[in-house]
C-alpha cells in the first residue's frame, strides 16, 4: 500500500505536519493489519522547562501524534456483558465509556467514569437527588463501601467533575486509576456477590465432629 500524501488545515497559528502522514503494517499471525500515524507540531501546544544541565528555560513539547484506528488502551472487563443482567443503562454507559477510552477522548472517558458511578449508587439504593458528597457517605452507611474506599471513589468523583466542568484533560496514568477505581467498585457490587454464592453452593459442608 503506498503511503498517504500529508495534509493539514489551520487551526491557530503556527501548526503543521512534521512529516507525511506514516502507513505502518502488522503481519502477525498470518493476518495484515495496517494503520495511519500523523504527527503534527503547534507552537501553543508547547511548555517552556528548565534545561537540567544548562540551567536555561528552553521549549519542549508541542507535538501530538495521532493514530487511525486508535490503539487500545484498555480491553472492557470479560464480565462487562453481566452487567446488562442487572442494568442495561450502566452496561450502555460502560460501553460508550470504554469507545471514548479507546479512541483517546480522555474528557469524556473521564466524565463517563463518573456518570458510571452516578447510575452504580443509584442501583445501590442511593437517593438520585443527593450530591456525590452525600451519595458516598450514604454508601458508607449502607455497607456498600469501606470509609477507604470512600477516599478512593472521592477521587474518581473528583476527576470526573474537573473533566466535565473545568475541561481537565487527564493524563493516561491517571485514566488508568480512574478505571481501576471504577472497575473495582462494580465487580464487587455487581458480579462478585453472584460469584460468592456458586462458591458456596460448590464448597462441601465440613462434616460434624464425632
Amino acid at each position: 500500500m503506498p503511503m498517504s500524501a500529508a495534509s493539514t488545515f489551520s487551526i491557530g497559528p503556527m501548526r503543521k505536519p512534521l512529516r507525511p502522514i506514516r502507513a505502518l503494517f502488522c503481519n502477525a499471525a498470518a493476518a495484515m493489519s495496517s494503520f495511519f500515524v500523523a504527527d503534527y507540531w503547534f507552537s501553543e501546544w508547547e511548555t517552556i522547562a528548565q534545561n537540567p544541565y544548562t540551567g536555561e528555560p528552553e521549549r519542549e513539547g508541542g507535538t501530538q501524534t495521532t493514530y487511525w484506528p486508535a490503539p487500545v488502551h484498555r480491553k472492557p472487563p470479560e464480565w462487562l456483558d453481566e452487567i446488562t443482567l442487572h442494568d442495561r443503562t450502566l452496561a450502555t454507559i460502560l460501553s460508550e465509556m470504554y469507545t471514548a477510552l479507546n479512541n483517546d477522548l480522555r474528557i469524556l472517558a473521564a466524565i463517563g467514569a463518573r456518570t458510571a458511578f452516578d447510575r452504580a449508587s443509584d442501583l445501590l439504593g442511593v437517593d438520585s437527588n443527593l450530591s456525590f458528597d452525600r451519595k458516598l457517605d450514604r454508601l458508607v452507611a449502607l455497607g456498600n463501601v469501606s470509609t477507604t474506599e470512600r477516599e478512593t471513589l472521592q477521587a474518581l468523583v473528583d476527576a470526573g467533575s474537573a473533566a466535565a466542568h473545568r475541561a481537565w484533560v487527564p493524563k493516561p496514568q491517571e485514566l488508568e486509576t480512574m478505571m481501576v477505581i471504577l472497575e473495582s467498585l462494580l465487580h464487587r457490587a455487581f458480579i462478585l456477590g453472584d460469584g460468592i454464592q456458586r462458591l458456596r453452593a460448590a464448597v462441601l459442608p465440613r462434616p460434624p465432629r464425632s
